[in-house]
């Protein structure tokens, strides 16, 4: 079963200031996706929560490839004063929102929008008639420590 999601649109105003890292469109192929996975890793390679980046950017990016219908994607990566990351992928969006399934753990996909739930302080989709869909996220510096959780469970 999949659930929908708000279109959530999030405004820079608020007296946010970010510093972009990175900005690049990519043709929308698997090839595409690994590239902006490179890209990704050396732009965040010292940052605390940068693996982590890179892994939900890869699930994003591959669902931009496999699901938007979308000719490309643009990937932005922008960090605060505090280190945060704000991450944005944008297509097209030609094939509609994002779904959250409830997995099966024989599935081989379907958990990336699950993944960037679970370990992203914020994320949302945003939808601008004419310029398509973005899936954000913001991750703090101890967003690694998460992940970690996630991968290592305490056993205690």
């Amino acid at each position: 079963m999949s659930q929908k999601f708000p279109i959530v649109t999030v405004h820079g105003g608020g007296g946010l200031d970010l510093s972009l890292i990175k900005c690049a469109t990519f043709a929308a192929t698997k090839d595409h996706v690994a590239a902006a996975r490179r890209l990704a890793q050396e732009a965040l390679i010292d940052h605390p929560a940068g693996e982590l980046a890179v892994v939900l950017i890869s699930e994003l990016a591959t669902n931009a490839v496999r699901h938007s219908g979308a000719m490309h994607f643009t990937l932005t990566i922008n960090q605060d004063a505090d280190g945060d990351l704000y991450i944005k992928v944008i297509d097209e969006g030609l094939n509609g929102l994002p779904q959250l399934y409830d997995e099966d753990p024989d599935d081989e996909g379907g958990r990336g929008i699950r993944l960037v739930e679970t370990l992203t302080k914020r994320w949302g989709i945003t939808r601008e008639r004419g310029a398509g869909m973005a899936v954000w996220f913001h991750i703090d510096e101890q967003a690694s420590e998460a992940w970690l959780n996630l991968l290592l469970p305490d056993n205690d």
